[in-house]
């Protein structure tokens, strides 16, 4: 069993900790990259699309065509969404070549720190009494730089990253299974429902429709026939809470893979969420579509989450939801669909009217 040395209270946050450990603040133990952030607008964004992610304080944002930094380096939000329910920093841990915007602060680990030390160290440590801001909480460098970190002998910091390397290995291997699965999912979509070579095709006729030739006993129907969609409240956005239960979604929140982002949340008081569920409280199962920015982008809603929607949002709910559902709202024969319906201002935007008017081509059970 290790010793335990006491140490004063103004240089250890912990009070007692093994002998050969320490406790010092954050700004001795990492590098702070924030001065070479450059942030890039959407339309600067869009002009340059590339490779390379390009990070927000809570999530990749897009692909551009340069980076800033290369290699791996602990990201943290600085303002907005900075704090998780339960207290703890948003972070993101950013590994290769990639460009931050200046919403996050960029930390790199100091000697005898290392940088993926320092990520899941501070992925559990309770960030709430260095956050100034009620309107816009934020973590100013000056707090940042004050946490205390608990500083292992090298030995053990070298143990502890070969461990932590090894299950972010595990956790990059599944998420390149998961993507593989998702391609073969839309490849399995194209082929029964587009391309229509599904089991048992060769005896079955091809009749015509108006949407082209299709197997016999299918039909084409519009999406508002099998689903209802409800379209989001107009009304003044409501008041931000940094923590809490009830969950406003936003744009920002529909993934690019047919998944709810929810790395950065939006929460409300009870009395506004009743407000704001009064159509609908989306729950696993359900689909929002967006109608602004990247318009007619899918997200379902996992199990388990129960939400209402924000402006700019259309919920879809299924009675009985075909299992090739969610397929067909992330193929390319949606966006066809939904194009038409698509007004050009200074962005594209749809209506709740253009998402019940998409046409889809399914057996009739």
């Amino acid at each position: 069993m290790s010793r335990i040395a006491s140490r004063p209270a103004t240089v250890n946050h912990y009070g007692r900790v093994p002998i050969g450990w320490d406790v010092k603040p954050l700004g001795q133990v990492s590098i702070n990259h924030d001065r070479k952030r450059k942030p890039l607008s959407k339309i600067q964004r869009q002009q340059r699309p590339g490779p390379f992610p390009y990070y927000g304080a809570a999530k990749v944002f897009d692909y551009i065509d340069d980076y800033i930094f290369d290699g791996t380096h602990c990201l943290i939000a600085e303002d907005g969404s900075v704090v998780t329910p339960d207290g703890h920093p948003v972070m993101q841990l950013a590994t290769g070549k990639f460009w931050p915007n200046n919403h996050t602060h960029i930390l790199e680990g100091k000697a005898p720190a290392t940088t993926r030390y320092l990520y899941y160290y501070l992925k559990g440590f309770d960030i709430t009494g260095y956050i100034t801001g009620a309107a816009q909480p934020k973590i100013t460098q000056e707090n940042l730089n004050r946490i205390p970190v608990l500083v292992p002998p090298v030995e053990v910091l070298g143990r502890t990253a070969a461990i932590l390397s090894a299950y972010d290995d595990l956790i990059e291997n599944n998420l390149r299974r998961i993507k593989i699965l998702e391609e073969m999912a839309q490849a399995l979509y194209r082929e029964w429902f587009v391309n229509f070579r599904f089991p048992g095709h060769e005896s079955v006729r091809m009749v015509d429709s108006e949407q082209g030739r299709i197997p016999e006993g299918w039909e084409v129907s519009e999406l508002s026939a099998i689903a209802t969609i409800v379209d989001c409240l107009h009304d003044r956005k409501p008041d931000r809470l940094n923590a809490g239960e009830c969950l406003l979604l936003h744009v920002w929140n529909v993934g690019r893979t047919g998944k709810l982002d929810l790395s950065e949340r939006f929460y409300i008081s009870e009395g506004d969420y009743a407000h704001w569920t009064r159509r609908i409280e989306v729950s696993g199962g359900d689909v929002t579509i967006s109608k602004t920015g990247r318009v007619g982008a899918v997200a379902q809603i996992p199990g388990g989450v129960k939400a209402t929607i924000g402006r700019n949002l259309v919920a879809i709910r299924f009675p009985r939801a075909p299992t090739f559902l969610l397929q067909y709202l992330l193929s390319s024969h949606k966006d066809v669909e939904v194009q038409p319906h698509v007004a050009w201002h200074h962005h594209g935007k749809s209506t709740r009217e253009g998402h019940r008017q998409v046409a889809l081509c399914a057996a009739v059970q």
